[in-house]
């Protein structure tokens, strides 16, 4: 796209609401640039082939005033780091998820694009890394936090549930299934008031939590009412809003322990959050699949349909 039609799109009129959202972005310090390009090829790139020329990233970004060096630098940083994987044809340069990448989003995914937190069998999971290096620990560490687990105590993780599939696959994959022992316990012990109030809202922060689903619902309310009375909106704004909701909501959803509604109190934030998440989404979908379709470009030229997954986010 040439230099002065891309200066024009960014610069066309965008509803208020939408311009209040990237402002509130661009005021942080600092910009977790990297992060929101994990976000755009998972939550995007992946449902068109994965692959996007850097050109494009940088346009896409500079709708949220993310300038072109910083996007060099952080897609550098995450081939580095083992989440990115370049390709050159040409002048020009591709990236795409590594297998690590793309295995760690799809993961995040399943929690991400649910359409209501899943059914409690009453059970606990239960990670003991007795066997996992200490230099290996904190990717152990995060690894299991994406996955939904919270540590209950020192060197132990939980989640509620007994399905162990999810968990397996991953230890699996880092080459941990002999360094972590995985049990099962019953909950009757948590489900004590005092338990509840000292292990998990201590343990697992979810006082903190609960302030930063609130202020998502306060931040992204104002944007689904906006667009809800809007006679159109932009593609570049429902490509922004779409990037920056999915964002923000992974961010808080990565902490989250996918605590049991039973165990939770009935005003949990959470549980509005996940609604005001799906019904923003579907609301600027389409409009966001004429952005990626007209302006993200792959190894092949524009990026084609999205794949049937696509349709089934927030449905299932």
């Amino acid at each position: 796209m040439p230099v002065g039609k891309q200066r024009a799109a960014q610069l066309r009129p965008r509803a208020a609401a939408v311009s209040a959202l990237v402002e509130d972005f661009a005021a942080r310090r600092p910009i977790r640039c990297t992060s929101l390009i994990v976000t755009l090829f998972g939550d995007m790139a992946s449902q068109h082939g994965g692959i996007v020329w850097l050109g494009s990233l940088v346009e896409a970004l500079g709708l949220l005033g993310i300038d072109e060096r910083l996007v060099r630098t952080s897609t550098f940083r995450l081939v580095q780091e083992g989440w990115l994987e370049a390709s050159r044809e040409g002048r020009r340069s591709y990236y795409r998820f590594t297998p690590y990448g793309r295995r760690e989003y799809a993961r995040a995914a399943r929690r991400i694009y649910a359409r209501e937190r899943p059914a409690w069998d009453g059970n606990w999971t239960l990670l003991l890394p007795v066997g996992v290096p200490e230099a290996s620990r904190e990717n152990f560490r995060r690894s299991v936090l994406w996955a939904g687990f919270g540590n209950l105590a020192s060197g132990v993780f939980a989640h509620p549930g007994s399905d162990t599939s999810t968990i397996a696959e991953l230890l699996a994959e880092l080459g941990m299934a002999d360094k972590v022992v995985i049990m099962h316990a019953g909950t009757d012990a948590l489900q004590s008031d005092r338990l509840l109030r000292e292990v998990l809202w201590k343990n697992w922060e979810l006082e903190a939590l609960a302030a930063a689903y609130a202020r998502f619902v306060q931040k992204l309310r104002p944007v689904r009412n906006a667009l809800s009375r809007a006679r159109s909106i932009s593609p570049e704004d429902c490509f922004t809003v779409r990037l920056l909701l999915i964002h923000e909501y992974r961010r808080i959803l990565l902490h989250d322990t996918d605590v049991p509604a039973e165990l939770l109190p009935a005003d949990w934030p959470g549980l509005e959050a996940r609604r005001l998440a799906a019904e923003l989404y579907a609301r600027v979908a389409s409009g966001s699949l004429d952005y990626v379709g007209a302006r993200l470009q792959g190894a092949n030229g524009p990026l084609g349909a999205p794949a049937d997954s696509f349709s089934k986010r927030f449905r299932q």
